[in-house]
C-alpha cells in the first residue's frame, strides 16, 4: 500500500505537469487517468495504516471494498469519455473554457466527501497505536509512525485547501487555477 501511495502521490505531480504544459490537449484520455486516481489516494493511505499498526500479513478480501469508489468513477469516466466525449478534444477545450465546470464541481465535492473520512480514520488508527505501545513499551521512538502522522496531516491541511477552494469557487471565484494550490500541497507531503 505504500508503493500504491507514492505512485498516486506522484501522479499529483504529473497532473499539475501534464496541465500546465498542456498534454492533455494533446492526449486528452489520460485525463481520464489522473482524475480517477484521486479516489484511490485516501483508502490506499487508510489501509497501509491499518496494515502496518495492525501487522496484517495479507490482503483481505474485504479491504478491496474501499476501493468501489475508485472502480465506480472510473467507469462512469469510462463510459462518458467514450460515449458523450467521444470527441476527447472538444472536452478538453470545454474543460479550458468551463463549459464542462458543473461536471467537475460535482467531481471536486464528492472527492471531498470521500476523503475526509479516510483521513480522520487514518489519523485515529495512528492515535490508537501510538497509545497502545505506550501502555507496552517504555522506549518507543523506534516504533511510533510520527512520519506517516505527518504525512496524513500534510494530506489533510492540503484536502482542507481543496474544500476552500470549492467553497469559493461555488461563488463564481477562484483561488488558483485549476485547484494547484492544494494539489501543491497534497504533492508537497
Amino acid at each position: 500500500f505504500l508503493g500504491l501511495v507514492i505512485f498516486l502521490y506522484s501522479f499529483v505531480l504529473f497532473d499539475l505537469f501534464f496541465n500546465d504544459v498542456g498534454f492533455y490537449l494533446m492526449l486528452p484520455y489520460l485525463r481520464l487517468l489522473t482524475v480517477c486516481l484521486v479516489y484511490a489516494l485516501p483508502p490506499s493511505l487508510f489501509l497501509y495504516a491499518l496494515y502496518v499498526t495492525h501487522s496484517f500479513s495479507k490482503l483481505r478480501k474485504c479491504d478491496l471494498l474501499h476501493f468501489i469508489p475508485f472502480v465506480s468513477v472510473t467507469l462512469c469516466f469510462s463510459i462518458l469519455f467514450f460515449t458523450k466525449y467521444s470527441d476527447h478534444h472538444l472536452l478538453m477545450l470545454k474543460m479550458q473554457r468551463g463549459d464542462e465546470m458543473l461536471f467537475f464541481t460535482i467531481l471536486n465535492w464528492t472527492v471531498l466527501i470521500q476523503t475526509f473520512p479516510y483521513l480522520i480514520m487514518t489519523l485515529w488508527i495512528l492515535h490508537r497505536f501510538e497509545q497502545e505501545i505506550k501502555s507496552v513499551f517504555s522506549d518507543v521512538d523506534k516504533i511510533q509512525l510520527h512520519w506517516l502522522r505527518n504525512i496524513t496531516l500534510v494530506l489533510f491541511t492540503g484536502a482542507i485547501f481543496f474544500l476552500i477552494e470549492n467553497v469559493i469557487y461555488l461563488f463564481g471565484h477562484r483561488l488558483s487555477y485549476n485547484f494547484n494550490l492544494s494539489s501543491g500541497i497534497i504533492a508537497a507531503s
